[in-house]
């Protein structure tokens, strides 16, 4: 009888560059708003567009804290990787 070694587990690829490239992305996205927001008005419209501001700095966060939650993701699934020997 011969003994078969199991097969090794694959390695995997677990990259966390867009994860990077999408924070980078939202403090441009933030940066702009900052510059949005330093423009004056002398009209009643300044309410409004302070108003839209504020709405889609809320859209940001919560984009952002997406982006949190799948980096959490995914240096767990590098840890439980490494453990297994995947990485």
């Amino acid at each position: 009888m011969t003994d078969t070694m199991a097969p090794a587990p694959p390695l995997l690829y677990l990259p966390t560059s867009h994860l990077a490239e999408a924070e980078a992305c939202l403090d441009r996205a933030r940066a702009a708003l900052a510059s949005a927001a330093q423009v004056e008005w002398v009209s009643v419209a300044q309410h409004h567009y302070l108003d839209e501001l504020a709405g889609l700095d809320a859209h940001l966060g919560a984009i952002a804290a997406a982006v949190d939650h799948a980096r959490d993701r995914v240096i767990s699934a590098r840890l439980a990787a490494y453990g297994e020997g995947q990485l």
